[in-house]
């Protein structure tokens, strides 16, 4: 079984809460085109893609590799 986790914004391989700064900017900014922080692909970096973020920061999401 394969997932993909969204909110992995800084690449290190963690979804952890060196990943939010880069998000609140984004939101701050009213940023309204594709990006890594638009974690739902609406075309719009929001509070509605923070959640996802939120939920898998306190889900503890990690890189797991064989």
């Amino acid at each position: 079984i394969w997932a993909l986790f969204g909110g992995e914004i800084i690449q290190d391989e963690n979804i952890d809460l060196l990943d939010s700064p880069d998000m609140e900017d984004r939101i701050n900014a009213f940023d309204t085109c594709f990006l890594t922080t638009d974690l739902n692909g609406d075309g719009n970096t929001d509070l509605l893609d923070a959640t996802i973020l939120e939920e898998n920061i306190n889900n503890f999401i990690f890189a797991a590799k064989p």
